[in-house]
């Protein structure tokens, strides 16, 4: 699927180039076994070009940049060259970086003839290279850092005499091969590391195909707390609610005993006997009084703060409805009379209206 896929960017790019094409990638090197099937079926003919840099500048920078550990960059330097040397046969072009800034012009005119651009190329190769190659690009020279893996090192000592394409490939292949046999000595290392990578490929690949699922499931779960935590404040005024009733029942009760003592005779009133009748002497003016207090405490009773708030509350709980939409409006309502005092003075008012 890659190799078709490959195939129709290599014919693109070619027809609609007017010269050579090419690329820079670090990772080809990992692909180069395919490249060359894709590039040999039309008879294409690749030119490869080496771009090496000191080994320990690698690992600073990159420690610098992303703290990479210097251990791992060795070892990502060791396998992209080798495996650059051994897929290409050592039939490159080798550029070092540091000789950007010792001789750019002579690696221009070296890459320029290898590649046959110099065949394209019309301007002045002096003022080019000076122009793109500044001195303080060269970020190296400052760099403390020592190689610690011993195949490294030996493949850099001899990578550093190989320069252009006139260079000593049967030397430079036989490092290559050796530093290539004691990487497949620990070749079950990262065999392991192969299998538990493609153990999380196929995990994040049922993440990403279950996205939504996920997402799903997730404002499920934040819906479900914010139900739990609507439960448990219901609750609590419930239990208050249910308080505040307990407390309008005993006033009730408390009052109906008031008025019951009130309104039944204590005891036979006494009697007068004026000649052939009986005249029973009720207390007309003390039942009189007992009735109008019952009243003003009925009156202070539904006008407390107390009472009105149980009621507001057991309204909306009980009889549900425009009670429960209009709760906060009352309850409101209710705070402004005890912040203002109207409740007093409602509270005057039907004093008096009853009066």
């Amino acid at each position: 699927k890659a190799r078709r896929k490959l195939s129709d960017i290599l014919e693109n790019r070619l027809a609609g180039g007017k010269a050579i094409w090419g690329f820079k990638d670090p990772r080809t090197v990992a692909f180069l076994p395919l490249w060359n099937m894709i590039l040999n079926a039309p008879g294409t003919v690749p030119v490869f070009i080496l771009a090496v840099r000191d080994p320990a500048t690698v690992c600073s920078s990159l420690k610098r940049q992303i703290n990479r550990e210097e251990a791992i960059t060795e070892l990502q330097w060791l396998q992209r060259t080798t495996d650059a040397v051994y897929h290409t046969a050592a039939d490159c072009c080798i550029v070092h970086y540091e000789d950007w800034f010792a001789r750019p012009v002579e690696v221009a005119k070296g890459l320029l003839r290898f590649t046959g651009l110099d065949h394209f190329f019309a301007g002045n190769i002096d003022e080019t290279v000076k122009a793109l190659v500044k001195p303080n690009f060269n970020r190296a020279v400052h760099e403390t850092y020592q190689i610690q893996n011993e195949h490294a090192r030996n493949l850099y000592a001899t990578i550093k005499e190989c320069r252009g394409d006139g260079f000593d490939r049967k030397r430079l292949m036989a490092v290559v091969q050796e530093c290539r046999k004691a990487m497949n000595g620990f070749k079950g290392w990262y065999l392991e590391a192969h299998k538990h990578l493609a153990l999380e490929n196929e995990l994040r690949a049922k993440i990403v195909s279950k996205g939504q699922k996920v997402e799903k499931d997730a404002r499920i779960a934040d819906l479900e707390k914010d139900l739990q935590k609507l439960v448990m404040e219901n609750n609590t005024l419930l239990l208050e609610s249910k308080d505040l009733w307990n407390e309008v029942e005993n006033c009730r009760k408390h009052l109906a005993a008031q008025y019951l003592r009130a309104n039944t005779p204590a005891a036979t009133p006494p009697t007068e006997k004026k000649g052939s009748q009986i005249t029973q002497t009720v207390p007309v003016a003390s039942r009189a009084d007992r009735s109008d207090k019952w009243r003003q405490e009925t009156i202070v009773l539904r006008h407390s703060y107390s009472f009105r708030l149980g009621q507001i509350l057991i309204n909306a709980f009980t009889k549900p409805g425009k009670n429960t939409y209009m709760m906060p409006y009352y309850l409101a309502q209710l705070a402004w009379d005890m912040m203002t005092g109207k409740g007093r003075e409602k509270l005057k008012q039907a004093l008096q209206d009853k009066a």
